[in-house]
């Protein structure tokens, strides 16, 4: 694959963004087609496209030169790093749960005494 050049991406972008033969030629196949429908997103992201071209232009000639970084890939490269974060997750909600029942029985106990008759 060639790389992309900013130039040419700008150009497209200034005649044809509307319709996302910018994007296109990004190689960004979806976000185009979308392009298509909505007229540029209605021209909201034909404007912002304006700011984000040259960041998208490297993106694409960094993935083409395979030196993008894997972690933009996946959230979670390494399973071992997915199951630290579900422990971690379950560790929470066990903590909060134990919470709940603290104040759940503090409630309790507040409303047995509130509730309790006066002796006489």
């Amino acid at each position: 694959m060639k790389e992309r050049s900013l130039p040419v991406a700008y150009i497209l972008w200034f005649f044809l963004g509307f319709l996302g033969v910018h994007k296109f030629y990004l190689n960004k196949i979806v976000i185009g087609i979308l392009y298509i429908f909505t007229g540029g997103l209605f021209f909201i992201g034909w404007f912002i496209d304006l700011f984000t071209l040259p960041s998208q232009v490297d993106l694409y000639n960094l993935k083409i030169q395979n030196r993008y970084p894997p972690s933009h890939n996946k959230a979670y490269q390494d399973h071992d790093e997915m199951d630290e974060v579900i422990k971690k997750a379950k560790g929470l909600e066990e903590r909060l749960q134990n919470v709940e029942d603290i104040v759940t029985s503090k409630e309790f106990d507040f409303f047995r005494k509130l509730h309790r008759k006066p002796r006489q």
